[in-house]
């Protein structure tokens, strides 16, 4: 069984806060990520935050 959608949003979230201080190619690295979703992440939590 997968986890909740609230639960791979939060992981996202988390792995785009921790862009913001390591970088977003050594994050992508660690955690075995594309590049495109981390840079997609910071854009939706951009848009949420000026709405």
């Amino acid at each position: 069984m997968s986890n909740s959608i609230t639960q791979d949003l939060m992981y996202k979230q988390a792995v785009v806060k921790y862009s913001y201080k390591f970088g977003v190619t050594k994050v992508a690295i660690k955690y075995k990520m594309h590049r495109k979703i981390i840079y997609s992440g910071e854009k939706n939590m951009m848009e949420h935050l000026i709405h």
